[in-house]
């Protein structure tokens, strides 16, 4: 029994295969104690020597393979680690080659983009340059231009004006002397119509004149503290006479005290006179106008409304632009009389606008600041 153990703990040893020296010395030590405790005889302890001095030489043969193992691999990773370290050291250079070649390329293309914007940017500041030019030519052709017909109007102001007063006073003149009798009445009614051509003449000549100063900054207005309704009355004295000619019913709804705005009566006048000429052209006959007068808050407010054909809706603000008619069939005028009136009241520091339904009449309102 004692020497199946013995073996077995042998060949347990030898299977194991731990370190040699601790297995060699751990199986000698038991057998030892095997032996002190009387389970072994003389035999039993010789052969576990002999085994255990086998086992020692078969670990310290199996120990000396394994530290010739572990050397070969050492050997094998120095090896290995030296090629990695050269391979590590050669790369930085080889890198920094194509690094360097890399960032020439990319420094030429660089160059090749900033020339190519270099001569667009060149074109282009080229071709801006000739433009200013053209721009800077015309602009002195259009100043000449304008200077001239600013010269040209202050001749017409000045030159036609005088004939014009001239032909109108012989018109009054000849109405007045000619013959009160039925005889006479040709020759009133041509008077009359010479008289209305010639206040017309003088209305274009106006308008063109207040367009200029109005372009050239050079236009100016009186303001002082003014009696609208007083001023409304007056233009609707003024044209009743037109408008009954017409058949056309003119009257005024103004308020019985003072209606005070700050303002230039005579371009008030102005503006009421574009807008009522207006209503009674467009009015057909049998037709009414009425002028209304009121304060409305911080403002005096003024309106002139007729039964006249209406206009479109889409003309509601194109109409007080420069050179528009309020109709394409009638171009007795230069259309510059709703551009003007709106330039008045906005140097008043008021607005203007227009309300219409076609065949049903049209209103122009426009305020004032009050006084």
């Amino acid at each position: 029994m004692p020497e199946k153990r013995t073996l077995a703990r042998a060949g347990k040893a030898k299977r194991t295969g731990k370190a040699a020296t601790t297995q060699a010395a751990e199986f000698v030590r038991e057998e030892i104690r095997d032996v002190r405790r009387g389970r072994h005889g003389a035999r039993s302890t010789k052969q576990a020597i002999t085994m255990g001095a086998d086992i020692a030489t078969s670990l310290a043969k199996e120990r000396k393979d394994a530290d010739e193992t572990v050397r070969e691999e050492r050997a094998r990773g120095d090896q290995i680690l030296g090629a990695k370290r050269r391979r590590t050291d050669e790369t930085p250079q080889e890198e920094g080659d194509r690094e360097r070649v890399l960032g020439i390329e990319r420094r030429q293309a660089t160059d090749e983009n900033l020339m190519m914007h270099r001569r667009h940017t060149d074109d282009a500041v080229d071709q801006f340059i000739g433009l200013l030019s053209q721009e800077q030519k015309a602009h002195s052709r259009t100043r000449s231009v304008v200077v001239t017909r600013d010269e040209f109007l202050a001749i017409v102001s000045h030159d036609l004006r005088a004939p014009l007063n001239a032909i109108a006073l012989a018109a009054v003149l000849l109405e007045r002397n000619a013959n009160q009798e039925e005889a006479g009445n040709p020759i009133r009614k041509a008077s009359k119509n010479i008289q209305y051509a010639a206040r017309l003449m003088d209305r274009l000549i106006s308008d063109l004149l207040d367009l200029t100063g109005f372009e050239e900054g050079k236009f100016q207005i009186k303001l002082e503290r003014c009696d609208i309704a007083r001023i409304v009355e007056e233009s609707v004295d003024i044209f009743l006479p037109l408008a009954s000619a017409k058949s056309l019913r003119l009257d005024a709804d103004v308020p019985e005290t003072p209606l005070l705005a700050i303002c230039d009566p005579g371009r008030i006048a102005q503006v009421l006179s574009n807008l009522l000429r207006n209503a009674i052209q467009f009015t057909p006959k049998g037709g009414s106008i009425s002028m209304r007068a009121a304060r409305a808050g911080v403002e005096c407010r003024i309106a002139i409304s007729d039964t006249g054909v209406g206009i479109p809706h889409d003309k509601l603000t194109r109409i007080f632009e420069r050179f528009q008619q309020l109709s394409e069939e009638d171009r007795s005028g230069l259309g510059l009389g709703l551009y003007i009136s709106k330039r008045l009241v906005e140097s008043h520091h008021g607005r203007i606008w227009a309300e219409s339904q076609v065949g049903e009449g049209s209103t122009f309102s426009f305020t004032l600041p009050s006084a």
